[in-house]
């Protein structure tokens, strides 16, 4: 088949021989495939170190500051259009 290609196509003398050039890739799947790299685990702690936190404790004490935020300001939203009230109503009295 080598020869009957050669004499189909024209090719460079600086090229390869065909039977040097890498056939096409076949259509098994990889026997090498490519993982997602993997978590390493922490070493053992040593006695003088000092106890870590957790993560998801430290998460859980993030989500309490975030929803002590949102609900401070909702207070405060709530407050603000009180006075609001109470100012157009004293502004209505004066007027009127």
């Amino acid at each position: 088949m080598a020869p009957e290609e050669e004499k189909l196509t024209r090719r460079s003398p600086l090229d390869f021989p065909i039977e040097w050039e890498r056939p096409k890739p076949g259509r098994r799947p990889d026997i090498f495939p490519q993982f997602s790299p993997m978590k390493t685990p922490l070493p053992p702690p040593l006695p003088a170190d000092p106890p870590e936190e957790d993560e998801e404790e430290e998460e859980k004490k993030e989500r309490r500051k975030k929803e002590k935020k949102i609900l401070k300001r909702r207070t405060q939203k709530t407050q603000g259009s009180s006075s609001y009230a109470t100012n157009r109503r004293n502004l209505w009295s004066i007027f009127h």
